[in-house]
This record gives C-alpha cells, sequence and structure tokens, in this order.
C-alpha cells in the first residue's frame, strides 16, 4: 500500500491553555489578555504580525501592546528574541506543580534567595528557577550562588539572572567549584581589558560585542602582553589622534604575525631605523612615539624568521 499523504482540514478555532485561563486571565488587564490571544490566532493563521496590525485590529493603542508583550514575557509565557520573534512557552508545569517539587530543605535555600533578592519569591519566580535547574542541569546550591553573583552586580532581575545561567550552562559550568573557576578567570580577563579601555578612554560599558572579541584576540589568541597591547594603543593614537579598535588592531595583528612579543622587541626593532628612514615623509601607519620614523618591514622579517638575530646591535 502507497504512503498515505494527509492534508488536515482548516481549523476554525485555536487552542488556548487551561493553565492560562485558570491562572493567568483572571489576575491581568484585559487589554493583555487580548493580546495575548491575539498572538494566538495570528500565529496559527500564519499571518503577517506586527504591533501596528495588532493595535488596529483590538482597537487599542500600540504602546499598550508593547506593554502586553513585555508584561507576558516577564510573566515567561512567551519569549521574545532580540530579532522579534515571539515563541510562546510551555505552560503545562504551572506554578503549584513547581512548588510542590521544591523539598522541605530546599524551601530553606529559597528563603536565602528571598533575602539576598531582597523580596519575597512570587509563583512564577518559584516556576521560574524550577525551570532553570531543570533546563540547566543546575543544582540549588549552584542556583543560589548564581543570584549570590548577580546580586554582588547589583542585578536582580530575572532576565538578567537568567542571561547569566545561559553563560554559565554554555560554559559547561554543574558545580560551585565550576563557578568559582570560571567567575575567577572571567574577572582576572576583565581587569586585563580594563586597563587597556581606560588608557584610551572607553568605560567596559561602552564597547560592543565586536570590540569585545578584538580584546580576547589579543590577549588571548596572540597572547600579547598588556603592555604592548597598549604601546600599540600610544602609537596608534598618536598617529590619527583618536582611539581607534579597528586601527590599533591593525598594529597589534602586524606585530602578531612579526613575533613581537615584548616593549624591548619594540625597541630593539626600532633601533634598526636608518636616519635616511627618520628624514623620510611617513606614510607607515606604524609609528612609534618617540618620533616621526616608520620600521623596515623587510628587514624586521628577516630577523623574526631566523635570517638574523633580533638582539643584533
Amino acid at each position: 500500500m502507497p504512503n498515505i499523504i494527509l492534508s488536515p482540514p482548516k481549523s476554525d478555532f485555536i487552542p488556548v491553555s487551561a493553565v492560562f485561563i485558570d491562572k493567568y486571565m483572571p489576575k491581568s488587564h484585559g487589554d493583555y489578555v487580548k493580546v495575548y490571544l491575539m498572538l494566538l490566532r495570528m500565529s496559527y493563521s500564519n499571518k503577517q504580525c506586527s504591533t501596528d496590525i495588532i493595535s488596529k485590529k483590538l482597537n487599542i493603542p500600540e504602546s499598550e501592546v508593547i506593554n502586553a508583550l513585555g508584561y507576558w514575557q516577564e510573566n515567561r509565557l512567551i519569549s521574545i528574541s532580540d530579532e522579534g520573534e515571539i515563541t510562546f512557552n510551555d505552560l503545562s508545569l504551572d506554578e503549584d506543580t513547581c512548588f510542590m517539587m521544591i523539598s522541605d530543605n530546599n524551601k530553606n535555600i529559597y528563603k536565602e534567595i528571598e533575602i539576598a533578592l531582597r523580596r519575597p519569591l512570587t509563583p512564577s519566580d518559584y516556576k521560574f528557577f524550577v525551570l532553570m535547574m531543570d533546563k540547566f542541569g543546575f543544582s540549588i546550591e549552584v542556583l543560589n550562588f548564581l543570584i549570590e553573583y548577580c546580586v554582588s552586580k547589583k542585578k536582580t532581575d530575572i532576565r538578567y539572572i537568567e542571561k547569566v545561567g545561559i553563560a554559565w550552562h554554555d560554559k559547561g559550568i554543574k558545580t560551585i567549584e565550576d563557578a568559582q573557576k570560571y567567575l575567577k578567570q572571567y574577572e582576572e580577563k576583565w581587569i586585563n581589558y580594563r586597563k587597556i579601555l581606560n588608557y584610551i578612554g572607553l568605560k567596559d560599558t561602552d564597547i560592543s560585542t565586536p570590540q569585545e572579541e578584538i580584546l580576547e584576540k589579543w590577549l588571548y589568541n596572540y597572547k600579547m602582553p598588556v603592555e604592548v597591547v597598549l604601546e600599540a594603543c600610544k602609537i596608534g593614537i598618536m598617529r590619527i589622534n583618536e582611539a581607534n579598535l579597528n586601527y590599533i588592531d591593525k598594529i597589534v595583528t602586524d606585530w602578531h604575525k612579526l613575533g613581537i612579543k615584548s616593549i624591548n622587541d619594540i625597541s630593539k626593532l626600532d633601533k634598526k631605523v636608518t636616519k635616511k628612514e627618520k628624514n623620510t615623509k611617513i606614510n607607515h601607519p606604524y609609528i612609534t612615539y618617540s618620533g616621526q620614523r616608520q620600521y623596515d618591514v623587510s628587514e624586521l622579517e628577516k630577523k623574526l624568521l631566523g635570517r638574523g638575530e633580533l638582539n643584533e646591535e
């Protein structure tokens, strides 16, 4: 018998979770309920959706639609990605079930979390933390350690805690010892990052992810000492009169290719510049801070590739 191909009939109804009706709908603003139901309706119809379209369909302000999306995301009924994609979360595990999953011993730990957050935990909080432990494989002790870390950073909102939890999960953290080791490495890394950022007049809160990746490359891929990176920053700033990480990256990358690993290497290479080069108009981007000079790249390559000695006078 050949394969049977089924074509489902068109549905004139949408499924609404009983948990939503019993637990969320009674305590939620009417317009927020409308927005949630409209999202469900449009998700099953595969129609084009936007906050403006929902606003017009429900005859409510677009700002109210945006508030509703934030409300349902905060209550973890939906998730909104950075690209604006909305997904509906499973409501089969309700708050009462989550609370029943918490043992008497663990309830004391949750009390510690309440003290750390300086507020009582809501049923939604219990659900969030239980799901986090289930999803990421965290023990209650690791969860508590994570909360304490976030509080030390003066970040107590659920979104930030979730972000840290995802980062720890991605790093394979399963125990408090894993977390302590990771945090030590993380803090040491940012101590070095801040030395560079402070030198060029930037705050760690001002840099983007691609810029952070540049710092990571310099220090942990190239294994370039901080003092050498600072020297590259100095040269770059004096050359173009601004702290441009992309420009400085070209200097550091060239130095990495030439095997530069110390200030002494730079100093020794600098001594090889001829008098003619000193008096020549400089177009080379990697000028030392001590004067209008440029490196003889071919000479440097010979020395750094073993055709000459770096410490040759």
